[in-house]
Order: structure tokens, then sequence, then C-alpha cells
């Protein structure tokens, strides 16, 4: 049996070993976002001066993100944006998480990844194969780089 913070820790070093490159695949409720605050507190450890973005897909979650991250006293150099908006214009960061980040495989969203560069980025999802098949574009800049089933997270606990 593995408790739930060793394997969040498992999965930030394997998307280390990915170059910083690509996305949890984890159940509804096993902590992505908590994996992901994690990851920033690692990447902000070594990287102080550096920036964050965190692309959400709504207001709601955008407002939950800045509520956990003032929680975990992360409130410098992390902008929280909605995707409606951040695909809007070009910005540039050295790490940027994506919330819910099948969603940006939509044809009307997938520019997200030409107009946001990070050479880091996280992708975030309990669903991350899509049955339009747009998944794979996402594999391009953010493939799976560990999953968590239901069977797996019940089995320990």
């Amino acid at each position: 049996m593995i408790d739930r913070t060793t394997r969040q820790k498992e999965a930030i070093e394997k998307w280390i070993a990915n170059k910083c490159k690509g996305s949890f695949n984890f159940c509804t409720g096993f902590g992505k976002s908590y994996t992901a605050v994690m990851a920033i507190e690692r990447f902000f450890a070594k990287n102080p001066t550096k920036r964050v973005l965190i692309i959400v897909p709504t207001e709601v979650l955008q407002r939950q993100w800045i509520s956990n991250l003032a929680k975990e006293g992360l409130v410098f150099n992390i902008d929280v944006l909605i995707i409606n908006t951040a695909v809007k214009q070009e910005r540039l960061y050295d790490l940027m998480i994506i919330d819910e980040v099948h969603k940006s495989a939509a044809t009307t969203l997938i520019e997200i990844f030409n107009k946001c560069k990070a050479p880091m980025i996280l992708g975030l999802t309990a669903t991350f194969e899509r049955l339009d098949g747009r998944h794979e574009i996402l594999n391009k800049y953010c493939p799976i780089v560990d999953t968590i089933t239901v069977k797996e997270a019940t089995a320990n606990g």
C-alpha cells in the first residue's frame, strides 16, 4: 500500500523525467490540483523568480485555484486565467499548467499551445481520451506521463 502523497510525488518525478512536459490522467478525487501545487512548490524552490501560468476552463475553477494557491502562500509570479481569455493573446511563461487539459483539444481552444508558450507544461485531467480522437493532438504537447485509476486509488485507500 502506498499513501496518496507518496504516489503524487512519484507522478511529479515521472513528469520531470519526461522533461517537464506531460499530463496526469488521475481519477476524480485523487488530487490532481494538489499534485500540481506540489509541482509548483518544487519548481519555485529551484526557480523563485520564474513565472507560472495556470489555465482553467471556468470562472469557478479560477476562483478555486486562486484560493488554494493563497492557502499555500503561492501568490507571486502566478497567473490563473480562463482558457477563453488566455487564447486571445500571446503570453510567455516558464511553466504552464492546464487544468481539464482534454478540453483544450477543442478546435476553438487548441491555439492555446501556440499563444501561450512555456518550456514546461503540465496537463491535468481525469478523461484524457476524447471521443473525437483529438487527444492525439494533446500527445504532441503534453502526453500522459502517469495514470491513476479508480482501482489503484481505492486499493491504496
